[in-house]
């Protein structure tokens, strides 16, 4: 591939096939391999293994107790729920959750044991112990403390429904130093925006728990399924203006869906030969290096501010930002005037910029129709005779405004 004319060759060859529709499909496994595998991994060895496992994760053994500890967080970043939940064989379930609403600590406190209480549920848990830190919160499950304001009341109705649920319900106040990791789990709930982890998921609540039926909040992983799968029905039924312009080539790489006109669908299949997705991310491919990843419009804002005043960010023009960004593998189709656009609300930009001398409007020059339009005459008088026997006259001229001008006629009528 160093030989100018291979790499030329190759570059012909890309350019010829790209108005063709080729789609790589990798080799299927082989039949013989995986069930070789299935024997291995379902020996009768380890299959007593397997089902105590299973009966641990399930709860099925009604006489075995489960630990829960819980703590919630709420700060000027948001509010977020830790959940520790602990089977009697020592295996634990930790989740983070992110309240999309403003909470208190107590109403965090409460959030943190309602959907603790929901997962241990959903887990057919009988025997059930909560350990948390509030002194409020367990005093008014137990019944030490009567609750006066409205939201604890509600919240404490809820509690109560869910606490009769199970067949054995303790709950127990802890320092704090013996709960700190379902603190750091709500610490990290309540502190970090959406992002991507994978040993702990984050969970959003988006309503409290006094407003709406626990069980259609989101809470378990089937339910971001749903609501994936309704935010893609949504952003198909929606106009042109408010749609991502990624939804199109996604439905024609996924599901083979064109345009209903035949001209646009034709036009639009010879576009989508330019896309590719990968580990469902579309992809633009390009003959000057690697795939380019195509961004939404939140996220090409986020790009454009990293590039152009992030911690690397030189503060370019449009034309430098948008080749910029291109060269770090990002593509959107209104790169070009986004970056332009965005390099002139620069804040920064406009105080460092020169400063510009042109005036503020352009200049008009005065053109009369006739001379001496706008001009007058006044004879000062007879002055003295000069050397030579020589008499002069000094005539001034002056303009006039047009008040001036308006007041004289006046006078002459």
């Amino acid at each position: 591939m160093r030989k100018p004319e291979l790499s030329g060759r190759m570059t012909k060859w890309s350019v010829h096939l790209s108005g063709y529709d080729l789609q790589f499909e990798p080799r299927t496994a082989i039949k013989s391999q995986a069930l070789a595998d299935f024997v291995s991994d379902f020996y009768p060895a380890t299959r007593r293994e397997a089902e105590e496992g299973m009966l641990a994760i399930t709860g099925n053994q009604d006489g075995e107790l489960w630990t829960l500890y819980i703590d919630g967080a709420s700060n000027a970043r948001g509010a977020g729920v830790g959940l520790v939940l602990r089977c009697p064989k020592g295996d634990m379930i930790v989740q983070a959750i992110r309240c999309e609403f403003k909470a208190t600590n107590n109403e965090a406190e409460y959030e943190a044991l309602i959907l603790g209480m929901q997962m241990a549920s959903g887990l057919k848990v009988r025997n059930l112990r909560v350990y948390n830190d509030s002194l409020l919160v367990v005093n008014h499950v137990n019944n030490e403390y009567v609750a006066r304001d409205p939201k604890m009341i509600a919240y404490l109705k809820i509690a109560t429904e869910r606490k009769s649920k199970f067949r054995t319900f303790k709950i127990t106040r802890v320092p704090r130093e013996q709960n700190v990791e379902a603190d750091a789990l709500a610490t990290l709930g309540s502190t970090f925006q959406p992002v991507e982890l994978s040993n702990i998921p984050i969970t959003h609540v988006l309503t409290p728990a006094i407003q709406g039926e626990p069980d259609q909040r989101l809470m378990k992983e089937d339910v971001h399924m749903q609501c994936a799968q309704e935010a893609r029905t949504l952003v198909s039924t929606v106009g042109q203006q408010n749609a991502d312009w990624r939804v199109p080539y996604l439905n024609w790489l996924r599901d083979r869906t064109l345009p209903e006109d035949r001209k646009e669908a034709q036009s639009f299949r010879i576009k989508a030969s330019r896309y590719i997705m990968i580990d469902n991310i579309l992809f633009r491919k390009s003959l000057a290096g690697p795939c380019l990843r195509c961004l939404s419009k939140e996220e090409a804002e986020t790009v454009l501010q990293d590039v152009h005043s992030g911690e690397c960010g030189n503060h370019a023009g449009g034309r430098s930002l948008s080749n910029k960004i291109l060269r770090q593998g990002y593509f959107w189709p209104t790169m070009r005037a986004d970056a332009v656009n965005h390099a002139k609300r620069c804040e920064s930009c406009q105080k460092a910029a020169p400063a510009i001398h042109q005036p503020a409007e352009p200049m008009h020059p005065i053109i009369y129709q006739w001379p001496f339009m706008m001009s007058g005459m006044d004879i000062v008088g007879k002055l003295p005779r000069a050397p030579g026997n020589r008499v002069y006259m000094l005539a001034m001229t002056d303009y006039f405004s047009k008040w001036i001008e308006a007041e004289a006629m006046t006078e002459v009528k």
